[in-house]
C-alpha cells in the first residue's frame, strides 16, 4: 500500500505530531508499505530516515496573497500525487496544506483520512471564523480520527455532520526494552518536555518552582524543548532568581529525552490544554508519574491518583504543593509509575496505533464496485 502523509511540519522540526509521524512511517515501512510526506514548513532535508519529504512552503504565499505562488504549489502537489500514486492520503494538518490538497485533487480524489490532534476550539481561541473553513475541510474527508475523547467531542461540537465518520484512535509510542526503567530516579530532579509555547504553561511552572525552591532548595527542574516563548521564559526564570534551580536544555534527541525521563522523579506538564500528549505516554512507558493539570487531553492520558497527579490549571501554588508532596513520597511515585506503565502497555502501544490506521487504509483503498 502507498500512503502519502500531509503535515504542517516535519523533522528536523520537532513536535509531538512530527515525532509520532516519524514513528508511524518507520513502522509502516517495516510492514512493507511505501510512504512519503508532504510538509508545509520551510525548506529542509528532502529525505529523513529514508522517507522522501516534499517541502511546500504554503504559508509564505498565503500570507502575501500571492496567487501565482499558490498556483505553483498547486501544480507541485499534483506532480507529487502523480509520481507517487498514493492509495490513501492521511493528513495530520488541518490548515493551508489540507486546503491546497483538496483543491489539487478535486478532479481525481484519493481516499482521505484526517486526524484531529487537539481540542481545536481552545487551540484556535482568538482566530475568529477559523472553525468554519476547518469544518468544511473535515466534512470532505472519508474518515476523521481524533486522538482523544475530548478532541472527538470538541470536533463534533462544530462539525456535527461528522457523526458516524469520526473515530477515536489514540496515539501510541514505541515500548522501551524491559518492564520498567533500570535507572534510579534522582528524587531532586523533575523534567518538563515540550514546545515552549503558551499552551504548555511553562510560565505557571516557573512560578511554582519559585515556591518549591523556598521550601526545597535542592530540587532542580530541567526544561527540554524550544519554541517562540523560549527567550521570554528564560528571562522570567532569571527574574525569579531561578538560575540555580532551572536549566533550559533546548532541543534534544529522543534518546536523550528518554534518558532524562528515566533519571527524573517526575515529568511535569502544566498544560492549558492538550490533544493526547506523547510526552505523557512516553513518561508512562518509562515508568515515571506525570504531575500535570486537569485539562482536556491530559486528563485522559493521566489517571489522577492512579498513574499520576493532576491539579487545577493556572495554579502555581497547587502545582508546587503537589510537587513537594510527591518528591517526598518515593513509594507513591513508584506505585504511580508502575501503574502508568501497565496502562501504557494495554492502551498506548505504537504497534496497536499503526495497526488501527492500517485497517482504515485497507478499507478505503478497496476499489469501489
Amino acid at each position: 500500500m502507498r500512503v502519502l502523509y500531509l503535515s504542517a511540519a516535519y523533522l528536523p522540526h520537532v513536535g509531538g505530531i512530527e515525532v509520532l509521524l516519524h514513528q508511524i512511517c518507520r513502522q509502516l515501512r517495516d510492514h512493507g508499505h511505501a510512504v512519503e510526506i508532504v510538509s508545509a514548513d520551510a525548506p529542509a532535508p528532502d529525505e529523513v530516515d529514508g522517507v522522501r519529504v516534499h517541502r511546500l512552503d504554503v504559508q509564505t504565499p498565503m500570507r502575501a496573497r500571492d496567487v501565482r505562488g499558490l498556483h505553483a504549489l498547486h501544480r507541485r502537489l499534483r506532480e507529487v500525487m502523480t509520481a507517487f500514486r498514493p492509495d490513501v492520503v492521511h493528513s495530520h494538518d488541518m490548515g493551508a496544506l489540507l486546503w491546497l490538497h483538496q483543491r489539487a485533487t478535486r478532479s481525481s480524489p484519493v481516499p482521505l483520512v484526517v486526524t484531529v490532534h487537539n481540542v481545536m476550539t481552545r487551540h484556535l481561541q482568538g482566530a475568529a471564523g477559523a472553525q468554519v473553513p476547518m469544518g468544511q475541510m473535515l466534512e470532505k474527508a472519508d474518515v476523521v480520527t481524533a486522538v482523544s475523547e475530548h478532541a472527538l467531542e470538541d470536533t463534533l461540537s462544530y462539525v456535527p455532520a461528522l457523526t458516524g465518520r469520526i473515530r477515536y484512535l489514540p496515539n501510541g509510542v514505541p515500548s522501551p526494552p524491559g518492564r520498567e526503567s533500570d535507572v534510579v530516579a534522582d528524587p531532586r530532579q523533575v523534567v518538563f518536555v515540550g514546545r515552549l509555547t503558551a499552551q504548555k504553561g511553562v510560565d505557571v511552572l516557573l512560578d511554582a518552582m519559585a515556591q518549591v525552591a523556598a521550601v526545597a532548595p535542592d530540587v532542580r527542574l530541567l526544561v527540554v524543548g524550544e519554541g517562540p516563548d523560549g527567550a521570554a521564559l528564560r528571562a522570567v526564570a532569571s527574574d525569579l532568581g531561578l538560575g540555580g534551580t532551572v536549566r533550559f536544555l533546548g532541543r534534544t534527541g529522543t534518546a536523550t529525552v528518554a534518558a532524562l525521563m528515566a533519571r527524573s522523579a517526575l515529568v511535569v506538564m502544566p498544560s492549558r490544554y492538550e490533544g493526547l500528549p506523547l510526552v505523557a505516554l512516553e513518561a508512562a512507558w518509562a515508568g515515571r508519574p506525570v504531575l500535570g493539570t486537569r485539562v482536556p487531553g491530559l486528563s485522559e492520558a493521566v489517571v489522577d491518583g492512579g498513574t499520576g497527579v493532576l491539579v487545577a490549571p493556572e495554579d502555581p501554588s497547587a502545582l508546587a504543593r503537589a510537587m513537594v508532596d510527591l518528591l517526598a513520597a518515593p513509594d507513591r511515585r513508584r506505585e504511580l509509575g508502575r501503574a502508568a506503565r501497565r496502562r501504557a502497555e494495554q492502551k498506548y502501544g505504537l504497534e496497536r496505533c499503526v495497526e488501527r490506521y492500517e485497517t482504515i487504509y485497507r478499507q478505503l483503498a478497496v476499489p469501489a464496485h
